[in-house]
């Protein structure tokens, strides 16, 4: 199938990496390549599904800037979700999970992307962001996530109380 380059997400804004710890992979990646601060933070959405059913699941993710994308580490902190599936499908190991793209038009965006055969397979919300991960299976070797923010809003919970590696 082929689809409309127009009706395609809009270009990514964030690549995220599921590892198996999120303290030692913003170590790395610090010391390695220079990427941080690090804003870190432990969440538990709302309205949680998994592969359309509610269940509840929480994680650990890790967010900077580098360059002009921004970077997302995320440990699990349960069994259920896509991210712990993710990572135990991975043997354990730190590898690419998925692509960010946010849209002032939620809905629409996810409309469009399951009209283009995409399946979602995690969703939920935080604070006023929805969230939706969507897969093609195993035709692209990648999963999108869909957001609601629009491109360049940095939402309230990466500013509000949040521990930051290095430490300030």
């Amino acid at each position: 199938m082929t689809r409309d380059v127009a009706s395609a997400p809009p270009v990514p804004q964030q690549i995220c990496f599921v590892v198996p710890s999120v303290d030692e992979a913003v170590r790395i990646w610090h010391a390695q390549y220079g990427v941080g601060p690090w804003t870190l933070l432990s969440l538990a959405p709302d309205d949680p599904r998994v592969d359309g059913r509610p269940e509840p699941y929480a994680f650990r993710a890790a967010v900077a800037t580098w360059g002009p994308i921004e970077l997302e580490l995320i440990e699990p902190l349960d069994d259920r979700s896509d991210y712990a599936r993710s990572l135990a499908a991975h043997g354990g190991r730190p590898h690419f999970h998925h692509l960010k793209t946010t849209s002032e038009d939620y809905g629409a965006a996810l409309d469009a992307l399951v009209a283009g055969g995409h399946r979602v397979v995690q969703s939920g919300r935080v604070g006023e962001t929805a969230f939706a991960y969507l897969s093609l299976g195993d035709r692209t070797g990648c999963t999108i996530e869909q957001a609601s923010r629009r491109p360049g809003e940095r939402p309230a919970y990466l500013t509000q109380g949040v521990e930051t590696y290095p430490p300030r």
